[in-house]
């Protein structure tokens, strides 16, 4: 995979060798897929923090809600983080394996959920647009490298 950088104008200097090298920069695509996907981190993120009762009237109720707002905390600065790295067009290997790593993380986990009884829609809502995100990484990336 190739370094993913900011600016088409920005070089660097090997150390060793004081030699000149292209960074590449993210195609649009990947800026505005690590955008989409923090601002729905964020806004999925913050939706428990905010208001709980509508929360639980969407995904069902839950026993121990501390639980609900740790992840909530927890997807409110990833998606804040997907989100400016996106916006200033700064889409790292490290941005990439953070996006990927979550949507397969969080489809995983919505999956495991429907299988459980007494869960709602959004669990199976909620991995599609998971798997959704998990497959448009891969696929930019992919072409990226082409």
């Amino acid at each position: 995979m190739r370094a993913l950088h900011a600016n088409p104008d920005d070089t660097a200097r090997s150390e060793t060798s004081g030699r000149l090298y292209a960074v590449h920069t993210p195609s649009r695509s990947l800026a505005r897929l690590a955008q989409g996907q923090g601002a729905y981190y964020f806004v999925s993120g913050a939706w428990p923090l905010i208001a709980p009762h509508s929360f639980q009237v969407v995904t069902g109720p839950k026993l121990e809600f501390w639980l609900v707002e740790t992840i909530g905390l927890l997807l409110t600065v990833v998606g804040a983080v997907l989100f400016l790295a996106g916006r200033a067009g700064r889409v790292t290997r490290e941005i990439a394996f953070l996006g990927i790593g979550l949507a397969a993380a969080l489809g995983s986990i919505d999956i495991w959920c429907v299988l459980e009884p007494h869960t709602t829609r959004a669990y199976w809502i909620d991995a599609a647009v998971q798997l959704g995100l998990l497959g448009t990484w891969v696929v930019l990336l992919a072409r990226r490298d082409e």
